[in-house]
């Protein structure tokens, strides 16, 4: 008998929790859809922004906010989210100190995007709606205006994945539209970009085959002809070099290339967009 009361008493214990979580959670929730709310009503002036939902979970703290669409009042298109998912924000401060949120799903209108963008994509073998996701996180220290992008992502599982991260100092957001004169003077430290390729390489590899009517190898052993040829330049700074054959590496094995940029002391990004390693690479890869 005491068995059974204990139980019951274990299971009412149980069921009160659940209830309160749940009221708990959906009082967040509502709060939650007041935030985004006011986030998107800031963007009226660009944008309409409608969801069909919002959701917070006590127990990662994550803002889910589901179906998004994004008709943009310049252009009359409109961009479609599933999910933008915000898994931490700064909420004290109108430039959040550290951030970090995805966008799961991004898509569009087939009728809406350019033709020769939606032939050059159905050229190679890919169908409508694509989707792809972006990844976003950083923290911004205000006080010595130093910005520590930890993650940007964007791609798709079907075709391939671009990342990156970044230091960068001598920045305010708070002017950030200062940013487009100012941007020689920022400081880089340190950076990192990556691709990882799921199927985007091999069929364009193909599609170029079939235009110039010959083999998928004859079109590799073209690129490869033409980093050789590059590799072997007199003067080739080692930054160059090592980049170059990363990307033959690649070629012979299309899975991932990553390219790393650190320095000793922060160099004024506008000295490092002048060097002449940053000029070798960009006419080796036009």
């Amino acid at each position: 008998m005491k068995n059974k009361k204990l139980l019951i008493g274990v299971i009412a214990c149980i069921v009160i929790i659940g209830a309160a979580y749940f009221i708990v959670q959906n009082y967040f929730s509502g709060y939650a859809k007041k935030s985004v709310d006011v986030a998107f009503a800031k963007a009226s002036q660009f944008a309409d922004i409608d969801y069909s939902n919002v959701n917070y979970s006590l127990l990662t703290s994550e803002i889910d906010v589901h179906d998004v669409k994004i008709h943009h009042l310049d252009t009359q298109y409109t961009t479609y989210i599933d999910t933008i998912v915000v898994t931490d924000i700064d909420k004290e401060k109108e430039i959040p100190s550290h951030m970090s949120f995805k966008l799961n799903g991004i898509h569009f209108d087939k009728d809406t995007l350019d033709k020769n963008i939606v032939n050059s994509i159905e050229e190679l073998g890919y169908s409508f709606p694509i989707k792809t996701d972006f990844e976003f996180s950083y923290k911004y220290n205000e006080k010595e205006k130093n910005l520590v992008i930890e993650t940007i992502r964007f791609g798709s599982p079907d075709i391939g994945t671009i990342e990156s991260s970044l230091h960068v100092g001598n920045i305010d957001l708070n002017n950030a539209f200062q940013l487009i004169f100012t941007y020689p003077q920022l400081l880089m430290y340190s950076g990192d970009i990556r691709y990882i390729d799921h199927s985007l390489f091999n069929r364009t590899i193909k599609a170029k085959a079939k235009r110039q009517n010959v083999s998928e190898e004859d079109v590799k052993k073209q690129i490869l002809q033409k980093l050789d040829q590059d590799l072997q330049q007199e003067n080739l700074s080692p930054f160059t070099k090592d980049i170059l054959t990363k990307f033959k590496n690649f070629v012979n094995n299309p899975s991932k290339i990553e390219i790393s940029l650190s320095t000793k002391n922060p160099v004024p990004l506008g000295r490092l967009l002048r060097s002449q390693e940053m000029l070798e690479l960009g006419q080796t890869l036009q």
